[in-house]
C-alpha cells in the first residue's frame, strides 16, 4: 500500500477516495515524461539497490496542471530477502522554486527585450558550431548587424516604438534563419548572426 496525508492530496487536489493506496496509482500521476525515471528511482529503493529515495519531478494534479514535488525517502523495514517492506517519505511543492530557478537561467542567457539569445549564450553558441564545424569539416559564418538610422528612430517617436522595431526585426530574423543558426542580440540595435554547416 501506498498511504499518503492529507496535504498530499489537498496539494494534488484529490479527494482522499479518489486514488487508490497502491503504487500504481502514485505512478500513474506522475508526469509521463518523468515517469520512467521516478519508477527505476522506487524500483532502486525496494529491491535494495538504494537504501534512500530523493527525486525531483513532475506529478499532475487533477485538474491537469503539472506541479514540481521533491520526494525523499527511507527503507525502515525490509524482508530477510533484502526486498523492501516500509519506506517512509516525505514530499515538498516545488513548483514555485523550479519557476524561479527557470526565470534566472532565462535572464542569464536571453534578451529581456527580443528574447533572442543574449552575449552569454552566443559565445556558447558560438563555441559549439566552432567545434562542430571542425568535426564534420564544414565551415560556419558569423555576420555582425547593426541598424543605421535606430537611434533616429527612438529620438523621432520615443523608446516604445523603437523596442517594439526591435522586437518585430527579432522575430523576422528568428524565422529567416534555419534550424542549427543563432541569432542573438548583443544589445542597443546590434546583433550578430551565427550560420552552422556552411
Amino acid at each position: 500500500n501506498v498511504l499518503h496525508n492529507p496535504q498530499w492530496f489537498e496539494t494534488l487536489q484529490y479527494n482522499a477516495d479518489e486514488l487508490p493506496a497502491s503504487l500504481d496509482a502514485f505512478v500513474a500521476i506522475i508526469h509521463p515524461e518523468d515517469r520512467a525515471l521516478v519508477r527505476q528511482r522506487i524500483d532502486d529503493v525496494v529491491t535494495g539497490r538504494s537504501d534512500a529515495y530523493h527525486s525531483e519531478h513532475r506529478l499532475v494534479r487533477q485538474d491537469g496542471q503539472a506541479i514540481w514535488v521533491q520526494d525523499r525517502g527511507r527503507v525502515v523495514e525490509r524482508n530477510s530477502q533484502g526486498d523492501a517492506l516500509r519506506v517512509i517519505g516525505s514530499f515538498t511543492d516545488i513548483s514555485y522554486q523550479k519557476a524561479h530557478q527557470n526565470y534566472l537561467e532565462r535572464i542569464a542567457h536571453y534578451d529581456q527585450l527580443t528574447g533572442l539569445p543574449n552575449r552569454v549564450l552566443l559565445a556558447d553558441r558560438m563555441g559549439q558550431v566552432m567545434v562542430q564545424a571542425k568535426r564534420r569539416g564544414t565551415q560556419m559564418a558569423v555576420a555582425y548587424l547593426d541598424l543605421d538610422g535606430f537611434k533616429a528612430i527612438n529620438d523621432r517617436h520615443d523608446h516604445n516604438v523603437g523596442d517594439q522595431l526591435l522586437k518585430e526585426l527579432a522575430a523576422q530574423f528568428k524565422a529567416t534563419l534555419r534550424e542549427g543558426d543563432t541569432i542573438a542580440r548583443l544589445g542597443g540595435d546590434e546583433f550578430v548572426a551565427v550560420f552552422a554547416d556552411l
